[in-house]
């Protein structure tokens, strides 16, 4: 892959102030790995095996992405670790969405790979938790960069693991949670195309940064929970659906996003006027489990709703919270004389859950 000089000049566009500062060494190297830092707050370490760099661990602002680096023939061979730089970057993606990035860069390669007095330049650019690219930038000629893409879709992940803290920008969850509002609902069964496709790639990305930014993302879904637009609240209530579900694949897998401070939100919106809004609310309130024992209830009172939808949901929710939702079993039993079969068979699963009679 080529690019023109002026790509390659983007690297040395990035004001001064904005290099984070790296000591003239690498603080500890073993034969498992190398660590760098910038600073008492960002690292980088470099995993190796027999003497080759198999996977990159980053730690800058706030977030933490590892790389591995099967996709690059196994390992990234011969780094010079003293030219490790770090470069942070703050932009707008394609919708308006602050980015906060972040770049490492650094040499690679034997003094007989020099082109022009140059080694390979690898550049791997992170943003958001998520997203990368990694370059090996070659000069071609005096004038002119070569610029390589190791890995067409490298596989780079924020790392799984407690104690990362997220970016502390309400303000900035608040504006994720606006990117939700023009998405249509519900969910797609199948595989779509088109403008539908679009707008799935805009929710999966708008959770995965929901995702990152942890118990500020629940604050601000649940006060949009709230919105007099109709689409919002349904496009609310799928969200913590999805982040709190474990359902959802996420590039960290199928997470858990804990949504426990939203309960009285979500409580409140079981009585929404939109039957969509009730259901998806209340089945949002089983994935909180126990803790939601306070929004039993609610969902008692759910139970008796002429909408069929609430009916199912309600009985969802209670199996979901367990034991803990005890005081619902006359309800419950109740519920097993529903005209509908998916809410009797609902009312029974819950009943057997509440009770420890549930079969594994």
């Amino acid at each position: 892959m080529t690019r023109n000089a002026a790509l390659g000049l983007l690297i040395l566009l990035v004001p001064v102030s904005a290099f984070a500062p790296i000591r003239p060494a690498p603080e500890t190297a073993t034969a498992e790995g190398v660590s760098v830092h910038f600073g008492p707050e960002n690292t980088a370490s470099f995993h190796l095996s027999d003497g080759a760099v198999v996977k990159i661990d980053l730690r800058a602002r706030g977030m933490a992405y590892s790389v591995s680096l099967e996709c690059a023939g196994g390992a990234l061979r011969d780094v010079r670790y003293d030219t490790i730089t770090l470069v942070f970057s703050d932009a707008s993606d394609a919708d308006d969405v602050p980015s906060r990035g972040a770049t490492l860069l650094f040499d690679m390669g034997r003094e007989d790979e020099r082109r022009l007095g140059s080694l390979p330049r690898v550049q791997i650019s992170f943003s958001n938790g998520r997203r990368s690219e990694l370059l090996v930038a070659r000069r071609a000629t005096d004038s002119a960069t070569t610029w390589e893409r190791i890995c067409d879709s490298l596989p780079t992940r924020p790392l799984c693991e407690p104690g990362v803290p997220p970016p502390r920008a309400l303000e900035l969850a608040a504006t994720l949670v606006e990117r939700l509002r023009p998405l249509p609902t519900p969910l797609p069964a199948t595989v779509v195309h088109g403008e539908r496709a679009e707008a799935e790639r805009i929710r999966t990305d708008t959770y995965e940064r929901l995702l990152a930014r942890g118990a500020e993302a629940v604050a601000a879904l649940a006060a949009a929970l709230d919105d007099p637009d109709l689409n919002m609240r349904r496009n609310v209530a799928l969200a913590f659906g999805a982040l709190a579900g474990g359902w959802w694949s996420f590039e960290c897998g199928h997470k858990r996003l804990e949504i426990a401070a939203a309960l009285p939100a979500l409580v409140a919106a079981t009585n929404d006027t939109d039957s969509n809004v009730r259901a998806w609310s209340a089945q949002a309130i089983g994935y909180v489990g126990a803790d939601a024992a306070a929004a039993v209830p609610a969902l008692i009172s759910l139970l008796d709703h002429p909408d069929e939808g609430a009916r199912n949901s309600a009985a969802l929710a209670l199996r979901g919270i367990g034991p803990a939702a005890n005081a619902a079993l006359p309800a419950l039993r109740a519920a097993l004389s529903d005209p509908s079969p998916d809410v009797r068979r609902f009312a029974s699963n819950a009943i057997e859950r509440i009770e420890g009679r549930e079969r594994e």
